[in-house]
């Protein structure tokens, strides 16, 4: 993989824009200043195009609509209204990626050919994500209260292992009830909005799950905070496995991870575009490397169908890095 990055179209020297992938935030960011006039296919994993369909030149086409906000979908309004006409838009809605059967297993990882590190860091950066919530002081704030309400991943992820568990019993704490409400209202404060309907309880039922699950290990910090995972600029994501490690074991063994949001858009555009074509042809792919384990899901997928030639075609967005993307293709 070369080192360097550059942006599509930043020259003529550069090859026309015509399929992208947008597996990550700030898609108008991502392509400010470049020509677009010749997009023929953009695969995007979010609801935005469901949500301006009416708007648009571009023609949508999605299997799920779903019209929630998604974290994908920050700053990538603009990015929408500028595609031609002639442009088909493949979304891959939360709806989509919530059904069971596009969740990442160890099963899938074994399938796509991923190494026993890999697949270490594929569940770590999932238990991340089920065992810590959102720093409720993050840039993506206003998108954590849907984790609850609305498409409500996080609740629905914690509802099924709890189910798989056996639906065990645990009456939550004081202090697990005190951070519930603390985290709602550090969350409404960074967000300027109230607390929704519904968000408390389901709140205090996903963490009361989480300890049920664990035998009466509620997820709390030294300081009586519900854990986060990540800091609240999103640059340093906490690897809560190497802290419970006796709760993480039990869940590697049950293998089923957090949506495979990204891998399903990748597959997506294979089979939308064609394997032959995107081998031949500049695969742009706008993404977030480092948040979720379904960024690197994609991109290993896209590597091994060779798809991505270099970094010059993943255009950083978000918080993300191309750090632990590398992590990811050395550990193979």
């Amino acid at each position: 993989m070369a080192s360097s990055m550059t942006t599509p179209n930043a020259t003529s020297t550069e090859p026309l824009l015509e399929y992208i992938l947008g597996i990550g935030p700030d898609m108008t960011g991502a392509f400010k200043g470049h020509d677009l006039s010749n997009v023929k296919v953009v695969v995007f994993q979010g609801n935005i195009p469901n949500i301006l369909e009416k708007s648009l030149d571009a023609t949508v086409r999605c299997t799920y609509p779903d019209t929630r906000p998604a974290v994908n979908d920050a700053d990538s309004e603009e990015f929408f209204k500028r595609l031609p006409k002639s442009c088909i838009i493949y979304v891959v809605s939360s709806k989509e990626a919530l059904l069971p059967e596009n969740r990442i297993t160890e099963q899938l990882m074994e399938e796509e050919g991923h190494s026993p590190t890999q697949k270490l860091l594929v569940a770590i950066s999932a238990f991340k994500n089920l065992w810590g919530r959102m720093n409720p002081q993050s840039i993506y704030a206003k998108y954590g209260w849907g984790l609850f309400v609305g498409k409500a991943a996080n609740f629905i992820a914690v509802e099924e292992l709890w189910v798989i568990m056996g639906s065990p019993k645990h009456t939550p704490s004081d202090k697990l009830l005190r951070a519930c409400q603390i985290y709602s209202n550090i969350m409404s404060e960074t967000t300027s909005m109230e607390i929704p309907v519904g968000f408390l309880e389901r709140l205090i039922i996903t963490q009361t799950r989480l300890a049920a699950i664990t035998g009466g290990i509620e997820p709390l910090d030294k300081f009586e905070n519900l854990l986060v995972s990540s800091d609240p600029t999103g640059q340093i994501q906490y690897d809560l496995s190497k802290d419970y490690p006796d709760i993480f074991t039990v869940y590697r063994k049950i293998g089923i991870y957090s949506p495979a949001y990204d891998l399903i858009a990748a597959k997506l555009i294979i089979k939308m575009v064609g394997l032959s074509a995107l081998q031949h042809k500049q695969l742009y792919i706008v993404t977030d490397p480092g948040q979720d384990p379904d960024d690197q899901l994609a991109l290993w997928h896209l590597f091994k169908k060779d798809i991505i030639k270099g970094n010059e075609q993943l255009l950083i967005t978000g918080k993300g890095s191309l750090k632990s993307w590398h992590t990811y293709l050395e550990s193979a």
